[in-house]
């Protein structure tokens, strides 16, 4: 009688044998021995707070480094930032257009357990916008959305985008 066994079953096996192999070395694998650390250690003893403070005091060991960076030309430190001009000039600041938002066209409204979600499509691309009450659109607030109409809000100007009008037939 011959035996046959199938790629997939000696895979099997063989992760098996190794895995099985792997477990074994490490549970019979010795622990690296502790090394003591810091002035007065002996062995066995744990790191503690002293050696973290040791630690603290070799990274102020290396505050040249930072004074002098590796990876600037000639080890020179990192100039300032350049300060402001002093005269500024001031610019009032500019008011909302609603130009920005005559492009859109309100594609539909999804209402849902109180959940309002406002689509809206410009007129040349096929990206539908989803904004929801709160919302940015540039500088423009969504304030509400209704059955109806999305309207948008900027300081004291008031958007309001309805559904298209179907043609009279």
């Amino acid at each position: 009688m011959r035996v046959t066994r199938d790629r997939p079953t000696l895979a099997i096996t063989g992760a098996i044998l190794v895995s099985l192999g792997a477990s074994v070395g490490i549970a019979l694998w010795p622990a690296p021995p502790v090394t003591p650390v810091g002035p007065g250690a002996r062995t066995g003893d744990r790191p503690g707070i002293a050696d973290q403070q040791a630690a603290i005091l070799a990274v102020e060991a290396y505050a040249a480094v930072f004074e002098r960076p590796i990876f600037n030309r000639g080890r020179l430190p990192d100039p300032p930032p350049p300060s402001p001009p002093s005269s500024v000039p001031t610019l009032a600041p500019l008011r909302p257009s609603p130009d920005s938002l005559r492009d859109l066209r309100l594609v539909g409204i999804a209402i849902s357990n109180g959940d309002r979600l406002a689509l809206l499509r410009r007129e040349n691309e096929d990206v539908v916008l989803r904004l929801r009450a709160g919302d940015m659109l540039g500088e423009w607030r969504v304030g509400s959305v209704d059955q109806a109409a999305v309207v948008f809000q900027a300081d004291d100007q008031v958007f309001r985008i309805e559904f298209p009008k179907l043609p009279a037939q």
